[in-house]
């Protein structure tokens, strides 16, 4: 089979823990946790899948008992998992994170070692596969090996997730090689060295790195979207949001759907907010109510 997108990247165990109210340090605090699959790849994927964009994901598996249950799960909602990496004697990765009352995360911790063994090496017997798609989406877990040889060796066009401020500056060495790379504001200002927040000096130099399109995500804002020619601001959603974790992955998978339907850029960022938006209103990392039918919904109200 054919996928319009192949995702490579992390896929990992997400425990997370909302506190009931003002969180106190160095205490015990009453709240709620919760264990899901998670990982930006694995985020990307399963809201592009439950988007109704077909999907391979080429992510990396330990032999323990969530890596199975992760490994049926996505597969069950149309991923294809054939090209993933079983790890014998590893464990899932594991990302620990702690929100407050107001669903802002405060603190996380990311066990992400597993990984590392997306080598170029491994890669290199996928490329046949993965050319085969429309769009690659990478993020910053994979290491600066094997991103320099995605973007070396891939045809199609590269979307990024900077995922973090620190794994941001792994993108940094491939710009050039890359059309969508899709930081929010404080990882733009690391990666560009710039302070100001204004996004049209931080945009432009990036875009003088040669990549294609920066896509700058600015929280409850939105985004703004910055080419050679052309430069954008959504307009805000105006909602409270319950959870942002995983609104960030929602938003660029939007980005990526946009793109395979010929979106123009003003409507690429309204439509990219707007699931971003919808993102933040379900407890879960990813949203039960990013369906095709909401989407279709959505461009409806866009258009």
């Amino acid at each position: 089979m054919q996928y319009e997108v192949v995702v490579i990247g992390a896929l990992n165990r997400d425990v997370g823990g909302k506190s009931d109210g003002q969180l106190i340090p160095m205490d015990s605090n009453i709240g709620k946790v919760s264990e899901t699959l998670g990982g930006v790849g694995n985020n990307i994927a399963q809201n592009l899948a439950n988007m109704g964009v077909s999907v391979k994901f080429i992510a990396p598996l330990g032999d323990d008992a969530f890596s199975q249950y992760a490994l049926g799960r996505l597969e069950s909602i149309g991923i294809g998992m054939s090209d993933a990496l079983i790890a014998k004697n590893q464990g899932s990765a594991t990302y620990l994170y702690v929100l407050d009352d107001t669903g802002e995360m405060q603190v996380a911790i990311n066990d992400m070692g597993i990984v590392k063994l997306l080598t170029p090496e491994f890669l290199a017997t996928k490329l046949d596969t993965i050319d085969q798609a429309k769009v690659i989406v990478i993020d910053a877990n994979l290491t600066v090996e094997t991103i320099k040889f995605i973007a070396e060796n891939v045809t199609q066009p590269i979307f990024a997730d900077p995922t973090s401020v620190e794994k941001a500056e792994r993108m940094q060495p491939v710009l050039d090689k890359i059309h969508t790379l899709a930081p929010n504001r404080i990882e733009a200002q690391h990666l560009t060295e710039i302070e100001t927040n204004d996004l049209v000096p931080i945009a432009d130099k990036l875009l003088e790195t040669g990549l294609k399109r920066a896509v700058i995500t600015t929280g409850k804002d939105g985004c703004y979207i910055k080419t050679a020619n052309e430069q954008v601001t959504s307009k805000p959603a105006g909602v409270v949001p319950v959870n942002v974790t995983g609104a960030g992955d929602a938003l660029t998978a939007a980005l990526v759907y946009a793109y395979l339907h010929d979106f123009p850029l003003q409507k690429t960022a309204d439509f990219a907010s707007r699931i971003g938006a919808l993102a933040t209103q379900s407890a879960k990392t990813i949203s039960d109510e990013i369906t095709p039918e909401v989407v279709k919904s959505v461009i409806e109200e866009l258009e």
